[in-house]
């Protein structure tokens, strides 16, 4: 399961459309279902223009996995989000429920403030 995090996240700051749509693919279900604070959405398609927004929003940083829990479908996962000096500039987590060939279906971001 940390596997599939950690290619996830690495959509977040994959600049090419067509690789970040090919992580998107295998990783997460057609129909999944993203939440975070900012914004709720659905499909795959959706969540990669919300990708690019992020990426121009917030150049060069880059989320870190930082540990994964999982049972029973469902997952968390801790993650850091990292400047270009590789520096923690916050954390969060991420709540999902799987599907049975282990994809992500429903994501639930979490996140707050600066890093202590």
């Amino acid at each position: 399961m940390k596997e599939t995090w950690i290619e996830y996240a690495s959509a977040w700051s994959t600049k090419d459309d067509e690789a970040r749509n090919n992580i998107l693919k295998q990783r997460l279900t057609s129909g999944v279902v993203y939440t975070d604070p900012q914004t709720q959405l659905s499909g795959q398609e959706k969540l990669s223009e919300y990708m690019q927004q992020f990426q121009r929003g917030f150049p060069g940083r880059r989320f870190v996995i930082d540990e994964v829990i999982s049972h029973h479908g469902s997952c968390l996962a801790r993650w850091s989000l990292q400047n270009e000096r590789n520096e923690v500039e916050m954390k969060g987590a991420s709540f999902a429920e799987v599907d049975p060939e282990g994809r992500l279906s429903r994501i639930f971001g979490f996140f707050g403030g600066a890093a202590l």
